[in-house]
C-alpha cells in the first residue's frame, strides 16, 4: 500500500524495474481536471494498473494533482486529507526499481511523504484501504521505503529510510533546501546485491533534479516490503 503523502501538486509518477527509464512498468498522469472524490481512478499508462485518488479535498487542473495535506494520517476514510493510493505489491514483485515523481510542495508538515510503501501494524492486512469506519491510530509500519521532504516543520529536513518487519529502520537525513511552490523531479532507486549489506539487502538512493542527495545501505529485499 501508499500510505497518505502530503505533497500538495503531484505532476506525475513513474516506476521501473531497474535503475534506468528503459523499463518503464507503470506510469500515471494527472492529465485531465476537475474535483476528485474518493475513489476516482488514475489509469496506468503502460500496464494497467490502475491508482486510485482516498480522501477528501483533491483537485486536477489539466496538469498535475493537489493534494491539501490539512491532516494526518490518523483520521476516518471520510475526514483524512486527500492521497494517491498505488497498487498493492508494485514494488515487493521486482529485484530492482526506481521510482520517479515530479512534485511541488507547497509548505513543510511533520513528517509528510512524498511516498511510502509498505505495510502498517493495523488489521490483519497491514493496509488501510479506505472503508474503514475508525481512524487507524498512530501505530508505526511494520515494513516500508519512504521519503519525507519534510521530517519537521522546516523543508530543508529530509528523511529517507527502509524498515524491516522487525522495526529497525535503516535511514538518512538530509538538509538540501526546497522551495516551496517550485517543481522538482524526486528520483529514489534501490540496487539488490550492492553496497554494504549486499549478501542480504541492497542499496537505496534519493536524488532531486538528478543530483544524489542520501544513501541508505539496509539489509532487506524488496520481497520484504509487502
Amino acid at each position: 500500500m501508499t500510505r497518505t503523502a502530503f505533497l500538495p501538486l503531484l505532476a506525475g509518477l513513474l516506476v521501473t524495474t531497474g535503475l534506468d527509464a528503459q523499463s518503464v512498468t507503470h506510469r500515471w498522469s494527472f492529465n485531465t481536471t476537475g474535483p476528485t472524490i474518493n475513489g476516482t481512478i488514475i489509469p496506468d499508462a503502460i500496464s494497467g494498473a490502475p491508482g486510485v485518488i482516498r480522501g477528501a479535498g483533491a483537485t486536477l487542473n489539466g496538469t498535475q494533482l493537489t493534494l491539501p495535506g490539512t491532516t494526518n494520517g490518523n483520521q476516518t476514510p471520510a475526514a483524512i486529507s486527500a492521497y494517491f493510493d498505488l497498487p498493492n505489491r508494485i514494488i515487493s514483485s521486482k529485484t530492482n526499481f526506481t521510482v520517479e515523481i515530479w512534485a511541488t510542495v507547497k509548505s513543510a508538515q511533520v513528517k509528510q511523504q512524498l511516498f511510502d510503501f509498505g505495510q502498517m501494524n493495523v488489521g490483519g492486512s497491514g493496509e488501510i484501504v479506505g472503508t474503514e469506519t475508525s481512524a487507524p491510530s498512530t501505530t508505526l509500519p511494520r515494513d516500508s521505503i519512504k521519503l519525507s521532504p519534510s521530517q519537521t516543520t522546516s523543508l530543508s529536513n529530509q528523511w529517507f529510510s527502509g524498515r524491516n518487519d522487525a522495526g529497525t529502520e535503516y535511514s538518512n537525513a538530509s538538509s538540501v533546501a526546497i522551495d516551496p511552490n517550485t517543481e522538482y523531479q524526486f528520483v529514489a532507486t534501490y540496487q539488490s546485491g550492492v553496497g554494504f549489506y549486499a549478501s542480504t539487502g541492497g542499496l537505496l538512493q534519493w536524488y532531486r533534479n538528478g543530483i544524489l542527495v542520501g544513501t541508505v545501505p539496509m539489509p532487506i529485499r524488496l520481497n520484504q516490503i509487502d
